[in-house]
């Protein structure tokens, strides 16, 4: 008789149970208050965590109203499209999903500086209505208050890096000034660094105040047409519904699977019941005496035991083979429930990194249907997303709270931008840091034999006649006149500059004429422009008022105004020059000293990997009782190495972690979002190990060491790692 295990089937806020139905308020607020308990009892410690999880009180209580709110619509929504999930509790994975723990809106917003596509966004949106100078008198020009923006280096042919800095500025301080209502207690204040987003002050919907931060950032918004920014809200809302429909259309296929597994579940019991059944049977039609009673299985010592009697179970080796057999079977059911369940939270892994998979590797992780599900989704216009957003939360909008669909929809934005995947750097630049001599002559570099080096249009060449002109008035143009009288812009003299960097496009896959020619003049006027010389000199030679006679002339007078406002932007730009190279400076520092602080990390994990191989310490496996698994983290931790049986150990201790099995050659989506790579020494080559250690320095990524075989040492080495 099979043993009484508990259930796979959890129980609690994580349970899956087609036995009642409770209100979907209960559920969701059941979930939350699960999820609090779990950071605030055995995961981390101090408000100021829960706060960067957006799982302080006041924003799970704004958070538990957006779930609640939608959770309905979302069940028809679901229902409608897949009839097939009938018997799925929509609302409880629901619940589940929205409350798990995750970086929120503002640590994203730290890595891929996403208002930085809002500030884009608005100014173009000036510029196309003609009120970018009406604007002008709230947007900041202060360098020192535009020092303390934290961005990517940008070159805009649109826009200045100050009026998108002074832009970034109205946005990322719209709150800063407001007051908490006198009914706020003094705990709710904040207690981690100014928010972008998620403020509270947003979460208590107390954010319209009459304040001057206020003020500036709604007088811009005024300026951009209505439908301007309703198209923006909607486009949003589409997306949302667009990946939020795709999740649980990958959700339906492990439904399904769950579904089966209850009803082999229930036809287990039902085989096991009428076992029992039978037994007692048995026993009342048989006759018991001292010789012929046989002993029961211990999960069934609450029965008399069967006489030999028994016509239906003869022989005791019968009944054990019959126990045997149902025990057999509900191991194998366990089993099935386990590996569901891990399929299910990777899948929640799976949806936040997706944007930077390849279809091949989505399809050798998660299989052909669920890559198929999310292979066309795509991000039409990031800039329009990202102000959709902002305005979706600033008008009180559900949707921004709902942070499953939300930050997930957040992240594949952000993703999109130019700056997200790689962090141009001036002084780094792969043509212009070769030295001015060097760079003129960059064409002269060999190409690999694969490229075909592209013979460029000769911009100069008369061979353009208008057709539409009498033939005794024809003229020839070349294609630099005919820019030129389009766009009042004049070519670059050396678009063969770029040249070299046709291998970097064949890197990527692009290859062609009809690709490689539009690239090429679009990085070669890019990069020019980039590289503007400018002169920063204020001249001598101000015109200003003469001792002459005459009278002056409003030409004279406007002669001197434009020349003093000539000599304030040169100024303005010297000043503007220096502060950012003091910024760029400042920021190097940092950037050496952080590098600097994950090498001492690694070889302080190196120097303790060593030493208890070498003090035979490296299989101690005592627990640590502060410590209990399963344990979620917050970072976005990725593991390479180990055996096999270390991870299927492993693995179900730290849910949020992503495993990387030993056969699967590492790659630099696997590692470029990870905040963290762990790797397990044992069971790896050396050419794996070198993949990832370039792949980690590549992206400043830091790499911790495991100091013992034991998985559940190694979890607690992570565990205690992400608390810190």
């Amino acid at each position: 008789m099979a043993k009484k295990k508990k259930n796979s089937r959890k129980s609690g806020a994580g349970a899956k149970s087609y036995n009642t139905t409770p209100s979907s308020v209960s559920v969701v607020r059941e979930a939350y208050r699960f999820m609090q308990k779990q950071v605030e009892t055995r995961t981390f410690r101090g408000s100021a965590v829960k706060a960067g999880l957006d799982l302080d009180p006041v924003r799970v209580q704004r958070r538990v109203k957006a779930t609640e709110s939608c959770a309905k619509q979302v069940e028809r929504r679901v229902l409608q499209q897949f009839p097939d999930m009938e018997d799925f509790f929509v609302t409880e994975d629901w619940a589940r999903a929205n409350s798990q723990p995750m970086p929120a809106y503002d640590a994203e917003e730290e890595m891929n500086t996403f208002s930085m596509g809002i500030a884009i966004w608005i100014l173009d949106q000036l510029r196309d209505c003609d009120k970018l100078s009406h604007a002008m008198e709230w947007i900041s020009a202060d360098s020192q208050r535009l020092d303390n923006i934290c961005a990517p280096a940008v070159w805009d042919p649109c826009h200045s890096e100050d009026m998108i800095f002074g832009m970034m500025d109205v946005i990322q301080s719209r709150n800063c000034d407001c007051v908490p209502n006198n009914r706020i207690r003094s705990s709710r204040e904040e207690p981690t660094p100014q928010r972008i987003f998620m403020d509270l002050f947003t979460a208590e919907n107390i954010h319209r105040q009459e304040v001057p931060s206020r003020e500036r950032f709604e007088k811009i918004l005024a300026l951009i047409p209505e439908p301007s920014k309703e198209d923006a809200a909607s486009a949003f809302t589409e997306k949302f519904w667009d990946w939020l429909d795709r999740y649980y259309y990958s959700r339906r296929i492990y439904a399904l699977e769950e579904k089966q597994l209850d009803e082999d579940f229930r036809a287990l019991r039902e085989k096991e019941e009428k076992l029992v059944s039978t037994l007692e049977e048995g026993r009342q039609q048989g006759k018991r005496t001292p010789i012929d009673q046989i002993p029961m299985p211990t999960d069934f010592r609450g029965l008399p035991p069967i006489p030999l009697t028994n016509p239906l179970f003869r022989t005791h080796a019968e009944s054990l083979r019959i126990a045997k057999e149902l025990d057999d079977q509900q191991d194998a059911l366990e089993k099935r429930s386990e590996l569901l369940e891990d399929k299910v939270s990777d899948l929640w892994f799976f949806l936040r990194t997706q944007n930077g998979r390849t279809y091949e590797e989505s399809v050798n992780t998660y299989g052909k249907e669920m890559a198929d599900i999310w292979k066309d989704f795509a991000i039409e216009d990031p800039y329009k997303l990202s102000f959709g957003f902002l305005y979706l939360l600033d008008s009180g909008s559900d949707l921004p709270w709902l942070y499953f669909p939300g930050v997930n929809l957040f992240l594949w934005i952000a993703g999109s931008f130019p700056w997200a995947r790689w962090k141009y750097e001036f002084e780094d630049d792969p043509v212009w840091s070769q030295g001015a001599g060097d760079a003129a002559n960059t064409a002269q570099t060999a190409l690999p034999k694969r490229i075909k080096q592209p013979d460029l249009e000769n911009w100069y060449a008369m061979d353009y006649i208008p057709n539409d002109v009498a033939s005794e008035f024809q003229e020839r143009y070349n294609l630099a006149q005919i820019i030129y009288e389009i766009t009042g812009g004049i070519m670059p003299r050396k678009p063969e500059r770029y040249l070299t960097m046709l291998e970097e496009l064949d890197y990527y896959g692009i290859t062609g004429k009809k690709a490689l020619h539009p690239l090429l003049y679009c990085m070669s006027i890019l990069g020019e422009a980039r590289h503007q010389s400018r002169h920063y000199c204020v001249s001598d030679n101000i015109p200003g008022v003469d001792d002459r006679d005459t009278k002056d002339t409003a030409e004279e007078l406007q002669a001197v105004i434009s020349a003093l406002r000539k000599e304030n932007e040169q100024l303005r730009g010297s000043l503007h020059h220096t502060s950012r190279e003091l910024r760029d400076t400042k920021k190097k520092q940092e950037a050496a000293n952080m590098k600097a602080s994950l090498e001492r990390q690694e070889l302080a994990d190196l120097r303790e990997l060593v030493f208890h191989q070498q003090e035979g310490v490296y299989q101690d496996e005592v627990p640590d009782k502060n410590i209990t698994f399963p344990c979620h983290t917050t970072r976005r931790i990725v593991v390479f190495g180990g055996h096999d049986s270390w991870a299927r150990e492993i693995k179900p201790k730290l849910p949020d972690v992503r495993f990387v099995d030993r056969t699967v050659l590492p790659n630099a989506n696997m590692i470029r979002n990870a905040e963290v790579v762990w790797v397990q020494t044992n069971a790896l080559s050396h050419a794996y190990y070198y993949k990832i250690i370039e792949e980690v320095r590549k992206h400043n990524i830091p790499v911790r060491y495991f100091s013992y075989a034991s998985a559940v040492k190694c979890a607690e080495q992570i565990v205690e790692m992400d608390r810190t």
